[in-house]
C-alpha cells in the first residue's frame, strides 16, 4: 500500500499528557471500612488533584471557528489533554466569541521565569503569528485552564494514592472483566484493605458502561461453577444482560458461571458445527455455545446441572427464539431442547433423546463443503422470517372473523385452518436422511470435564438396548459408506454427480475444555489424562496421541518454557519429533497404528495464571469405546 493512500492520522491524536500533584498524600486503610468510607475518602481527596496551568488561547468570532479548526498548522498547537475540550466559552461571557486553547505558555508566566524586560516576551510558532497578522479580529489572550480530579484517569489516581511499596510489587489493581453493567475484579490478598477505594474508582472512571463493582471472594464451585462476591461499589444489582454472538444473554451472576473471556472461545467451537448436525452440550451453562449454534441452523441438546443455570438457559432461548417445545416435536431448522441433569447420565441420554427426535435432515440443492453451508444458513435465516410471516398473518386472519361477527352479535366462528390444512400448506422439500445421531458433544468445565469422559464408554449400549443393535450399527455403516464415497469422490464432488449430505460422520467429536500446568507439553499432559479416564492403557491402539504443541509464544505458559528450556531450543526439538514422525508415518500405517490420532487437536484458549493454562482436546469417538470393546 502507498503512504498516499494510508490515511494521516489527526493532528488532535496527540494528546498532553496531564500528571498529577506532587505531595498528594497516601491513602490510610484503616479509614476505609465500606463503600460509604471509601466515598467520603475520595471525596476528600478530590481538591488535590486540582491543577492550573497558564496557558494563551486565540479568541476569535464562533463564525470563524470552523475555518480555523480545519487548518493543520493551528491544530498542532491547540492543547488537547483527556476530558478537557480545548474550545471554551470567552470569559467575557461574550455568545460570539470562542477561545480556542493553545499548549503554549502565557505570556504573564513566561515573564515571571525570564529575567529582564523583553527578553521574556512570548515567541509565538510562526503559524500562530501569521494568523494574528492576517485577521485583526483574531487575538491572543492569557487562559488560564483548570484541571481536577476527573481529567485523570484510575490508574492515575490509584497510582497517587496508593502505597508505592505494594504497586511496585503487584502493580495497580485497575483490571477488571465487565459482563453486562457489572465489572468483576480478582484482587489479590494485599490489596483487599484498599478493595472499596479501587472499586469506587473503577466506577467512576467508568460510569457510562458500569453500574455495580464486585470482588471475587473464593474459587469457582466445583459443582455449580460460580463464585461468591462482595459488592465494592455502586448498586447491588446482579442480573446482567450481555450480547454475544448476535445472541442476548441474561443471568443472575452470583448464581452462574459466565466468563466474557472465551467469547472467540465460544465463536470458534460454534463455527466447526454444520447446519443441520446435533450438537449435545453437556454443561451449557447459560448457553454461550448452544443459543449461537442454533441460530446457525443446528439441533443442540443442552443440559446443566445447575438450576439457576438450567432456569436462564431456558429463558434465553425463549428470548432468542430457538427453544423447542419437547411434546411439539422439532420445528423449523435448528432449535434446542433444554435438560437439568447429571452430566455422566445426561451424556447416555441424550443419544437415545437425539434418535427418539429424528431431527429434520439437510435440505437438498445447496451444494457441499463450506460454500454449501452457508447457502443453508441463509435458506434457514429466510425459512425462520417466512415462518414469522405466516403466523403473524395466520393469527389476524384468526381474529377477523371473530370482529366482524362481534360487531354483527353473533358468536365468534372459527375459521382457523385445520391441522390437516396446515399440512397441505407446508412445503415440501427434499432433504437427506433425518439426522438421529449426536454428532458433536460440548464439555465446558475446565476444572473436571475430562472425568466425565468415562461416561463414553459404552455410551451407546442404552441406545441399542431400546432400539436393537443391529437398528443402530446399520445406521452408523449408512454413515461410514456415505463417508467413504464422499471420500472417493473428493469434497465437492463433480457437479453432474447426486448431492451426498457431507455433514455426517459415522461416530461423534468430543470437544472437552480443560486446565494444563505443563508449560512444556500440554498436549501429552491433557491426552494422558483424557486416555486415564476413558480406560485406555498406555500403548493401546485406541490411546489418545496429541502431536507436540507449545502455547502461543504471547502466552505466560509459553515464557515459562522458553525460561526454563531457552528461548527457542523445546520449540526446535519439538518441530525435529513432529518431522521424524512424518518421515515414520508411512510405516506406522501399514502396522495399522499413526503416532498422532487422527482427527485430534489441543487448542489453546488462554492463561488462566502464570502457572496453568485452559485448553480444549477435540477427538472423535470410535466403536470400541461406544460400545464398550475397550
Amino acid at each position: 500500500m502507498s503512504s498516499a493512500s494510508q490515511a494521516k492520522p489527526h493532528p488532535l491524536a496527540s494528546r498532553v499528557p496531564l500528571h498529577p500533584p506532587k505531595g498528594i498524600p497516601k491513602l490510610d486503610p484503616d479509614q476505609i471500612r465500606d463503600p460509604e468510607s471509601a466515598r467520603r475518602t475520595l471525596d476528600s481527596y478530590r481538591p488535590l488533584f486540582e491543577l492550573r496551568l497558564p496557558l494563551s488561547a486565540l479568541v476569535l468570532p464562533g463564525k470563524k471557528l470552523a475555518k480555523l479548526t480545519k487548518d493543520p498548522r493551528i491544530l498542532a498547537h491547540v492543547f488537547s489533554a483527556q476530558g478537557y475540550r480545548h474550545i471554551q466559552p470567552h470569559r467575557s461571557g461574550d455568545p460570539n466569541l470562542r477561545s480556542l486553547v493553545l499548549n503554549i505558555e502565557s505570556s504573564s508566566a513566561k515573564r515571571e521565569v525570564v529575567e529582564g524586560g523583553d527578553s521574556g516576551d512570548l515567541v509565538l510558532p510562526s503559524a500562530i503569528s501569521e494568523v494574528l497578522k492576517e485577521d485583526p479580529e483574531i487575538r491572543l489572550e492569557d487562559h488560564e485552564v483548570k484541571i481536577d480530579y476527573s481529567s485523570f484517569s484510575g490508574d492515575q489516581i490509584l497510582s497517587t494514592i496508593l502505597p508505592d511499596r505494594l504497586q511496585e510489587k503487584e502493580g495497580v489493581p485497575s483490571g477488571f472483566t465487565i459482563v453486562g453493567h457489572i465489572a468483576h475484579l480478582n484482587l489479590i490478598e494485599e490489596w483487599l484493605p484498599y478493595r472499596y477505594v479501587v472499586g469506587q474508582v473503577i466506577l467512576e472512571k467508568n460510569g457510562t458502561n458500569i453500574q455495580t463493582v464486585v470482588n471475587k471472594l473464593d474459587s469457582i464451585d466445583t459443582q455449580f461453577r460460580f463464585f461468591k462476591m462482595e459488592l465494592l461499589a455502586g448498586k447491588p444489582d446482579y442480573q446482567a444482560r450481555v450480547s454475544e454472538s448476535d445472541c442476548n444473554f441474561s443471568f443472575d451472576f452470583r448464581t452462574v458461571y459466565w466468563n466474557s473471556r472465551l467469547h472467540s472461545e465460544h465463536a470458534r467451537l460454534v463455527r466447526t458445527f454444520r447446519p443441520y448436525q446435533v450438537v449435545s452440550d453437556v454443561m451449557a451453562g447459560v448457553g454461550p455455545f448452544a443459543l449461537p449454534a442454533c441460530k446457525k441452523g443446528v439441533w443442540v441438546l443442552a443440559n446443566d446441572l445447575n438450576p439457576k443455570s438450567y432456569e436462564s438457559l431456558l429463558e434465553n432461548a425463549r428470548s432468542n427464539h430457538v427453544l423447542m417445545r419437547e411434546e411439539k416435536g422439532p420445528q423449523g431448522d435448528g432449535g434446542m431442547l433444554a435438560f437439568c441433569e447429571d452430566g455422566r447420565e445426561f451424556i447416555r441420554k441424550s443419544l437415545v433423546r437425539a434418535w427418539e427426535c429424528d431431527f429434520k435432515g439437510r435440505p437438498i440443492g445447496f451444494g457441499m463443503g463450506e460454500r454449501g453451508d452457508e447457502r443453508v444458513r441463509e435458506f434457514g435465516r429466510k425459512s425462520m422470517k417466512q415462518r414469522q410471516r405466516e403466523r403473524r398473518e395466520a393469527h389476524k386472519k384468526k381474529l377477523e372473523p371473530q370482529q366482524q361477527d362481534l360487531v354483527e352479535g353473533q358468536a365468534p366462528n372459527q375459521h382457523a385452518s385445520s391441522p390437516s390444512e396446515k399440512e397441505g400448506k407446508e412445503e415440501k422439500e427434499r432433504r437427506h436422511e433425518r439426522r438421529r445421531m449426536v454428532d458433536h458433544f460440548v464439555m465446558n468445565l475446565p476444572a473436571s470435564a475430562l472425568e466425565f469422559l468415562d461416561a463414553f464408554r459404552g455410551c451407546y449400549l442404552p441406545l441399542c438396548e431400546k432400539y436393537g443393535k443391529e437398528t443402530v450399527m446399520r445406521e452408523i455403516e449408512r454413515r461410514q459408506t456415505l463417508r467413504e464415497e464422499i471420500l472417493r469422490r473428493g469434497e465437492e464432488g463433480p457437479m453432474n454427480q447426486e448431492e451426498l449430505d457431507d455433514s455426517q460422520e459415522p461416530y461423534p467429536m468430543v470437544h472437552v475444555h480443560c486446565f494444563s500446568k505443563d508449560a512444556h507439553r500440554p498436549g501429552e499432559d491433557i491426552c494422558r489424562r483424557a486416555n486415564k479416564a476413558l480406560g485406555i492403557e498406555p500403548g493401546s491402539n485406541l490411546e489418545l496421541v496429541s502431536e507436540p504443541i507449545l502455547p502461543p509464544p504471547s502466552s505466560t505458559a509459553s515464557r515459562k518454557s522458553n525460561g526454563l528450556r531457552g528461548s527457542d531450543e523445546l520449540r526446535i526439538q519439538l518441530e525435529k519429533e513432529r518431522s521424524s514422525t512424518s518421515a515414520e508415518g508411512q510405516e506406522e500405517s501399514q502396522e495399522g497404528r499413526r503416532r498422532w490420532t487422527e482427527d485430534l487437536k489441543v487448542h489453546f484458549v488462554r492463561d488462566v495464571a502464570p502457572n496453568k493454562q485452559m485448553y480444549c482436546l477435540s477427538f472423535r469417538l470410535n466403536r470400541q469405546i461406544c460400545f464398550d470393546e475397550v
